[in-house]
């Protein structure tokens, strides 16, 4: 490297190493009662791999609680809420350099798990944000281009999506759904909606 290679470009560097090794994060695990699946510690092992490999080491630099609350809900069940904002410290072996990442999370569970949810939520919106992960669709997305969705090749995970939604909920073959079950399908899971009725 250069003499004049700063400190946060060497760390720069090695985040984009990382980058480089892990392009996406698979959906291994999956919610029964509210039917969706999402992405479990184990699928961001690769993660940590590539992190320990290329010399970068991550703690929690400090938490700021925005706020922290029992909430109510229309059963008269309550349920503990908290709001706060989890900042990183991500560091290198090659250099003193560090980078401070802040994550806002929330987190909500009618026992004693809002705070340990916090936190692992967190790690792994730090993870996603940090490395540039691809989770397949994009769920902020406000428009449905069906037909660049539907390419394996152009959305990684689109059409993967689609076939294990389509399992999960009994819908048959997608190959075989006419052109507007397709849309009305990718639209649904866009939205997160998991409650659709597929007509033949």
């Amino acid at each position: 490297m250069s003499e004049t290679t700063t400190g946060q470009q060497i760390l720069s560097d090695q985040i984009i190493e990382v980058m480089n090794e892990c392009k996406t994060i698979s959906k291994s695990g999956t919610n029964k009662h509210q039917g969706y699946e999402y992405s479990a510690e184990e699928d961001y092992l690769p993660v940590t791999n590539a992190m320990i490999k290329h010399g970068l080491v991550l703690s929690i630099h400090k938490i700021d609680v925005v706020e922290c609350a029992i909430r109510i809900s229309g059963k008269d069940r309550s349920s503990n809420y908290i709001c706060a904002v989890v900042t990183y410290e991500l560091g290198s072996n090659k250099t003193d350099a560090t980078k401070k990442i802040p994550i806002l999370m929330t987190a909500q569970d009618n026992q004693d798990k809002a705070a340990p949810k916090l936190l692992t939520m967190a790690l792994k919106y730090l993870y996603n944000q940090t490395f540039q992960l691809k989770r397949g669709i994009d769920p902020d997305a406000d428009r449905l281009d069906i037909f660049k969705l539907w390419s394996e090749e152009n959305v990684e995970g689109g059409y993967d999506s689609v076939v294990r939604y389509s399992k999960s909920k009994r819908f048959g073959n997608p190959s075989e759904w006419s052109p507007f079950n397709k849309f009305r399908l990718m639209k649904k899971i866009m939205e997160g909606d998991h409650e659709i009725e597929v007509k033949s």
